[in-house]
């Protein structure tokens, strides 16, 4: 059964469409990736999915519900979104921010779950010896793991995340990608506009490819990820090959042989 719903959604701002006609469903135990270029659309349409901006037109439901039927607690209790901006004008502490995911919870029976919840997803987001420091004095990197362990504490069924990968090293991108899979194990929902094309088909069960605000691709990676449509959509050559050993996609963007130059054997040695 589909927990959220798009139905003919689309946003306008200053009459430019920066999404339209996205239909959709998704269900609880999903991965999305939402791909495509820059100007595409991915961040408009999870703030119509997030419920942050109203559909100008069409619908939005979560639950059989419109979101804008939702009060801003029950839909901070429904759904957990991260921004791409994450950043905090104040000097709380690292746990402080953490703690400010279970702020929904308060006065519920779920309340009694927060000093566990909180030590979870900061071990989970490796940022429990950041407990005492001051927000303002991460990094970029420690800042967007913290930012995740925020969303994270929400438990709620359905995640949303706009780039959580972009300020973090290689280690802690697959340490986000394996703590996606656990939630989504458990039975959330679970979508993510991604960059990294090769990234988002390794993860994600199902690719939403988007371009000038419309969806153009919506299903699996090999359904979605081929070479024509991505070379036509990022207006640029893209190499799409499948390793027959493991199913996973190899995409990568057509490049020129390097030119490589050779010294003229003239040339004087320098003495140095």
């Amino acid at each position: 059964m589909s927990i959220l719903v798009t139905r003919d959604a689309a946003l306008v701002v200053d009459d430019n469409f920066l999404c339209k006609g996205v239909s959709a469903s998704f269900t609880s135990g999903e991965l999305v990736a939402i791909v495509g270029p820059n100007g595409a659309g991915k961040s408009s349409l999870l703030a119509l999915l997030a419920g942050d901006v109203t559909p100008s037109q069409g619908s939005v439901h979560l639950n059989d519900r419109p979101l804008a039927d939702f009060s801003t607690v029950d839909l901070a209790r429904s759904r957990a979104m991260l921004t791409q901006s994450n950043t905090v004008a104040f000097s709380f502490t690292v746990e402080e921010v953490v703690a400010m995911g279970r702020y929904p919870w308060q006065g519920t029976a779920e309340s009694a779950r927060d000093e566990a919840v909180i030590k979870s997803v900061m071990t989970a987001c490796e940022v429990a010896h950041l407990d005492t420091r001051r927000i303002t004095k991460l990094s970029g990197g420690e800042l967007a793991r913290v930012a995740l362990a925020r969303v994270l504490a929400q438990s709620t069924p359905v995640i949303l995340l706009d780039e959580p990968t972009a300020a973090l090293d290689v280690k802690h991108q697959e340490l986000v990608m394996e703590i996606l899979r656990e939630r989504v194990a458990d039975g959330a929902l679970a979508i993510v506009v991604m960059h990294d094309l090769e990234a988002a088909a390794a993860i994600a069960s199902r690719i939403i490819l988007m371009c000038d605000g419309e969806v153009v691709g919506d299903g699996p990676p090999v359904d979605v990820l081929s070479a024509s449509v991505l070379s036509d959509v990022y207006d640029h050559p893209i190499d799409v090959k499948v390793d027959e050993a493991t199913g996973h996609l190899d995409i990568r963007p057509s490049r020129a042989p390097r030119q490589v130059r050779h010294r003229s054997s003239t040339a004087r040695e320098s003495p140095f």
